[in-house]
């Protein structure tokens, strides 16, 4: 059975970190799983299902030399076949290129689960930033195989990066089969009641839900029917909250927090807003809002077009054409039907992401690396 060593930054919860889980539950190949720094809500669950093959670190960043002993040592004693890496920054790289050296005959997959663009892959920093580069540059080099989750995010990789000749392939995220095993009630009809909105994801400044919040507060003002849930924590929660009261609408927004039963919300919804302002790699959570029978409205950025099948319906690039797609939808001016969202939502399950994956890996093992690293 082919064995594979996955890397993780942490195990909190976050869409790489839930395609980990699934991958673990469901892949039929033996995964390992080190969380480098820290643990969380998502490794606590995977390590309850598997002690042995889940491990958390917590070693000091610094300490990569120790990172690299502990990873090694696994490698060998597990019989490791492919490395696969996740996350993304410098010290993470820094540990890949360094175990790669040590392990020329096990291969090495470098996942890459978000675009490339240098305001939020970089820190203005000459130095530290000519590291990040150094090292990511090196990561991709020395991979027998670059995975990346979308198109997009292989194109802003390549106008980047010199990837000619490199092994370099596209498996989108999928998502796990409870999604699609319970009951959905049709969502079809929003007459005389209120348009349910949800938001699900990180509340940090590249996720743009103060657009959508400024969107609410101008259909409030105008007397229509809407409510609006978010789901998530992060940096920007007290400024979002304070926005919310500063503009009178906090009887219609509610800060759900952290929610790990994503499925009850999403039943109470009618429509998912994805309002991200950075060029978004995928939006898994966007697939399981569609898969929850939500008609999904996303930023016109990155690979968010590619989840919602490039249809125009569904995507906004600015917020006053959010406002406007939302009147739509509460006026019942849309032929946009819950079996039609389901059915989109089905060719991104975790099984189809799973057998690329695994399909890649064996390719790889049997062919090997056809370029100098």
């Amino acid at each position: 059975m082919m064995k594979v060593l996955n890397l993780l930054a942490s195990g909190n919860p976050g869409g790489i970190e839930s395609l980990c889980n699934n991958i673990d539950k469901y892949s039929k190949y033996e995964n390992y799983w080190v969380f480098l720094f820290d643990g969380g809500k998502i490794a606590n669950e995977m390590k309850k299902r598997n002690p042995d093959n889940v491990c958390v670190l917590k070693y000091k960043k610094y300490q990569y030399i120790k990172y690299i002993k502990t990873i090694n040592d696994m490698c060998k004693n597990y019989k490791i076949d492919i490395v696969n890496i996740h996350h993304g920054g410098t010290y993470c790289n820094i540990i890949y290129t360094r175990l790669q050296k040590m392990n020329p005959n096990i291969k090495f997959v470098r996942s890459l689960h978000s675009c490339y663009e240098d305001k939020y892959n970089l820190k203005g920093n000459f130095i530290s930033d000519a590291i990040t580069l150094h090292y990511l540059n090196k990561a991709l080099r020395i991979s027998d195989l670059i995975v990346c989750v979308s198109n997009a995010v292989k194109e802003t990789y390549e106008e980047k990066f010199d990837l000619k000749n490199r092994n370099t392939v596209v498996v989108y995220n999928g998502i796990g089969n409870e999604f699609f095993e319970k009951k959905i009630a049709n969502k079809d009809k929003i007459k005389n009641r209120y348009l349910q909105i949800i938001y699900v994801g990180r509340l940090v400044k590249t996720k743009g839900v103060d657009i959508l919040i400024n969107a609410m507060a101008n259909l409030i003002e105008r007397n229509y029917k809407v409510k609006l849930t978010i789901v998530g924590e992060g940096t920007e929660r007290e400024y979002l909250e304070n926005l919310v009261n500063d503009l009178k609408i906090q009887d219609n927004v509610f800060f759900a927090g952290t929610q790990l039963n994503v499925i009850e919300w999403l039943d109470k919804s009618d429509v998912f807003v994805y309002p991200s302002v950075c060029k978004e790699a995928f939006g898994i959570s966007v697939v399981e809002a569609m898969a929850r029978g939500c008609i999904p409205l996303v930023s016109n950025k990155g690979g968010l077009p590619e989840v919602v099948g490039y249809d125009k319906r569904f995507l906004f690039n600015n917020e006053e054409e959010l406002k406007d797609k939302l009147e739509k939808f509460i006026m019942n001016k849309n032929d946009v039907k819950t079996q039609e969202i389901i059915d989109l939502s089905k060719k991104f399950s975790i099984e189809n992401t799973i057998s690329k994956l695994e399909g890649e890996y064996i390719k790889i093992k049997k062919e090997g690396c056809k370029y100098d690293k």
